[in-house]
C-alpha cells in the first residue's frame, strides 16, 4: 500500500474517527465473530437534487447534507436508516425522517404515515441484518423522551437482539418502562387518539336522579352482606319492641288500656 492510498483512506473517516473519540468503554459493540466483509461501510450520504439539509444544525442534518459520514443501513423515499456511532446491541441502527422534527413531541396527527414508513425502515434493517432476532420478537424500537434525547432530530432506536445487550442500555436508557424511553407503539397510539374524536356526552335521560322503580331496583341488588346486616338491624328492633323494652311499646299499650309488662300496675293486679 502507498502512502497516498493510506492518506486517502483514513482522511474518509477521520471525521466519523473524531465524533467517536468520546465513546464510554461500557458500551457494548458488535462481537468480533459477526462482523463481516458484506457490511457497508461509512459514506457519505448524497443529498437529493434540490434538496437543502442546510437548516438543519444538528448533526444528523449533516449526515442528511452529505458534509458528515456515516454507515447507511437502509433508505427511502422520506427516511434514513444508519448505525449509531455508539452501538449498545450488535445491531444498533437509527431511522430518521429527511424533514427536520426535533423530538416526538413536535409530532402532528399528520405524521402517522411517516411512523409508518419509519417502522417499514426498521422491520426492513431488522430482517435484513438480524433475521433471527425479528423472528424470535427480540429486538427494540424506541423514542427518547426529552429532555433525555441526545440529538434533537427525531431518530428511532433499532436495537437486536435484546438479549446480548449490557444491563444498563437494556433496563434503564433504553427500557420502555421508564421515563426515558417511549416505544414507537405508544407514540403511534397517542398519535392515533388525537385523530380519532372524543365520545360525545351521554343523553340527558341518563343523567337524571333515579326514579322510584329504579330505587327499589337498586335495593333489591344489595349484596348478602348489606342484606344480612339490614335483617339483623330489624330483628333486634323488633325483639326491643315485643319485650316492651323504652317508651314506644309503653305508649302503645296505654294508649290502648293495657299497661306494659314492665310497669308495677302489671304486676299489682
Amino acid at each position: 500500500m502507498t502512502e497516498e492510498s493510506s492518506s486517502s483512506s483514513s482522511s474518509t473517516v477521520s471525521s466519523y474517527q473524531d465524533y467517536d473519540q468520546d465513546q464510554s468503554p461500557t458500551s457494548c459493540h458488535p462481537p468480533q465473530e459477526e462482523l463481516n466483509d458484506d457490511q457497508p461501510q461509512c459514506e457519505y450520504h448524497t443529498a437529493p437534487q434540490g434538496v437543502e439539509y442546510s437548516q438543519n444544525p444538528t448533526v444528523f442534518g449533516q449526515i442528511l447534507q452529505g458534509t458528515s459520514p456515516a454507515i447507511t443501513l437502509h433508505e427511502t423515499t422520506n427516511t434514513l436508516c444508519f448505525k449509531d456511532i455508539h452501538p449498545h446491541a450488535p445491531l444498533h441502527g437509527l431511522v430518521i425522517p429527511k424533514r427536520c422534527i426535533r423530538t416526538i413531541q413536535d409530532l402532528q396527527s399528520t405524521d402517522l404515515e411517516l411512523l409508518e414508513e419509519m417502522f417499514q425502515a426498521a422491520r426492513a434493517v431488522l430482517q435484513q441484518h438480524q433475521p433471527q432476532a425479528w423472528k424470535r420478537g427480540d429486538y427494540r424500537l424506541c423514542f427518547h423522551v426529552p429532555p433525555f434525547n441526545s440529538v434533537n432530530h427525531l431518530h428511532l432506536h433499532v436495537m437486536a437482539p435484546v438479549a446480548k445487550m449490557n444491563w444498563y442500555p437494556r433496563y434503564i436508557r433504553y427500557n420502555v418502562r421508564t421515563e426515558l424511553a417511549v416505544s414507537l407503539d405508544t407514540v403511534r397510539e397517542r398519535l392515533m387518539m388525537m385523530v380519532v374524536p372524543p365520545e360525545q356526552p351521554r343523553p340527558k335521560e341518563t343523567m337524571k336522579f333515579p326514579t322510584k322503580p329504579m330505587r327499589k331496583q337498586k335495593v333489591g341488588q344489595l349484596n348478602g352482606k348489606e342484606q344480612k346486616t339490614n335483617q339483623q338491624t330489624y330483628n333486634a328492633t323488633t325483639t326491643k319492641k315485643r319485650n316492651g323494652l323504652g317508651k314506644y311499646w309503653a305508649n302503645q299499650t296505654n294508649r290502648k288500656g293495657v299497661s306494659s309488662p314492665t310497669s308495677r300496675s302489671h304486676w299489682a293486679r
